[in-house]
């Protein structure tokens, strides 16, 4: 579906065995296998896969898809103090604002600006104000100041939270118009031939205007005040006059 409509594929990372699996790698390929363009493909990292890919500020496969065009959506900002169980190992910890925001303006530093998301990506209820999280905006009041205040410029944030989402997520282009029905007819005076829109609301203002009176169509006002002087009789001959 996506290569037939341009439109982009958000993969959700799983948590990483090692912050150096090539787990990123392994799926753009299962997806370039499928037709699928890198620059339609968005991993969204956020809970324990953004906790383990932060340890080595975000893992280099990672890294390495982002400049083959893959976009990287930074998800779960605003979580609060907890720990969440791994599927195998002792709990982790999940990464606080402050880490995020370093991660991130290591990235920019690392030139993949114009590859980034953020996201609250509010999934939980542990990320609603009401039970501690940070809420819905908190990634327009909180984290944005956060990073600007650590010295991003505001081309970049604009980037971060606009241009880049934008350039994701405006995949549709209209298809082309269809091809008009077209018809010739003749102007009852002059007998010179035009092209015309089969119907009507297929007309175009380029298109020669013509005017009806009767049974006689007349492609000019001087065609038709000549055929009524002529007291609408038979054309004298081709060519009118």
């Amino acid at each position: 579906a996506s290569r037939r409509s341009l439109a982009p594929i958000f993969v959700q990372l799983a948590a990483f065995a090692e912050p150096e699996d090539g787990l990123p790698l392994q799926l753009l390929a299962e997806l370039e296998g499928a037709g699928a363009a890198p620059s339609r493909v968005c991993f969204v990292l956020s809970g324990l896969a953004l906790t383990l890919a932060l340890r080595d500020v975000v893992c280099s496969p990672l890294i390495e898809a982002a400049r083959r065009g893959v976009f990287v959506c930074v998800a779960g900002l605003g979580m609060p103090d907890v720990w969440l169980p791994a599927e195998t190992g002792a709990p982790v910890h999940l990464p606080h604002d402050g880490e995020i925001a370093n991660a991130v303006c290591r990235l920019l530093q690392a030139g993949l600006g114009e590859q980034l998301l953020l996201s609250t990506g509010v999934r939980m209820r542990l990320q609603r104000e009401r039970y501690g999280g940070g809420g819905y905006g908190h990634c327009r009041d909180f984290f944005v100041p956060l990073l600007r205040a650590g010295g991003v410029a505001p081309d970049a944030l604009r980037a971060l939270t606009e241009i880049n989402a934008a350039r994701l997520l405006c995949w549709w282009k209209p298809p082309p118009p269809p091809r008009r029905s077209m018809r010739p007819w003749t102007c009852t005076w002059c007998v010179h031939v035009h092209d015309g829109p089969l119907h009507a609301h297929e007309r175009l203002a380029e298109d020669q205007m013509f005017y009806d009176k009767g049974d006689h169509r007349y492609c000019s006002t001087a065609c038709l005040s000549a055929h009524r002087q002529a007291g609408f009789g038979p054309t004298p001959a081709p060519g009118g006059k």
